[in-house]
């Protein structure tokens, strides 16, 4: 009896596979032969161009894609300078469906001329913008991950809207570009920094963080400029490389 059962058993599960197996090659040959009628494409993490995504294709009308190499199309997909991650698979039907990843923007990099969208890993997008506000500017040689530097700014907003651009010197450490006339005119500024000297506008101050526990130095600046309006003087450098002492050039 047992055995009986097993047999039946196995017997449903063998032709239930067969059927499934047999749909889906007659799904595929209905799809075969006709061409691409539309592209689905889905994005996560951000909104996208579909018609560059499109572009990228390469697809000239009446092309079936059962002619087309899957393995190339992803190449062209991922070629667009937001894309970080796609995948492209044909439908039954014979159209395709395309799933991406969007690079997540967390600053911007500068040329000194154009502006471009720079992702948390140090990845410049190839995609000229205006520059936006309220967004941290990068300049020189990135050395991959930008997201600590991000982080620790981001939690100091008066520092933030005073830093004109950031810079890594020798592939070592940062150094922030504060630009007094982007001072913060806000109401909260500490009574001391308000009896502090205004600079003349247009005046760049140069801040030299150390190479490690930056982000300790990045509070302590913010504190001094709060407390003792540090960043409403007229001076040119504050060197912080060491920890231990602070030196302004005036």
């Amino acid at each position: 009896m047992i055995k009986k059962l097993y047999f039946w058993l196995v017997f449903l599960l063998c032709c239930a596979g067969v059927s499934y197996l047999a749909a889906r090659m007659i799904m595929a040959m209905q799809g075969r032969g006709i061409p691409v009628t539309s592209i689905e494409i889905v994005a996560e993490g951000g909104a996208i161009d579909e018609t560059a995504i499109k572009s990228s294709l390469g697809l000239t009308g009446g092309i079936s894609s059962y002619d087309l190499h899957l393995d190339a199309l992803l190449a062209r997909v991922l070629s667009v300078p937001d894309v970080e991650f796609a995948s492209v698979r044909r439908a039954n039907n014979g159209n395709l469906k395309i799933k991406l990843w969007i690079k997540k923007t967390v600053a911007v990099w500068t040329d000194g001329t154009h502006f471009y969208p720079m992702a948390a890993n140090g990845t410049i997008i190839n995609r000229v913008i205006e520059k936006p506000a309220d967004v941290l500017v990068f300049h020189g040689i990135m050395p991959g991950d930008v997201s600590g530097i991000v982080d620790a700014m981001s939690h100091h907003p008066k520092l933030f809207a005073k830093t004109e651009y950031i810079e890594m010197i020798e592939g070592r450490r940062w150094n922030l570009h504060i630009n007094v006339s982007l001072r913060s005119k806000s109401s909260e500024t500490h009574p001391t920094a308000a009896r502090s000297p205004s600079p003349e506008a247009g005046n760049t101050i140069t801040v030299m963080l150390p190479e490690f526990g930056f982000g300790d130095a990045i509070k302590k600046l913010a504190d001094l400029d709060y407390k003792k309006g540090l960043l409403n003087r007229k001076i040119k450098i504050v060197d912080m490389r060491d920890p231990s002492r602070i030196l302004v050039t005036q």
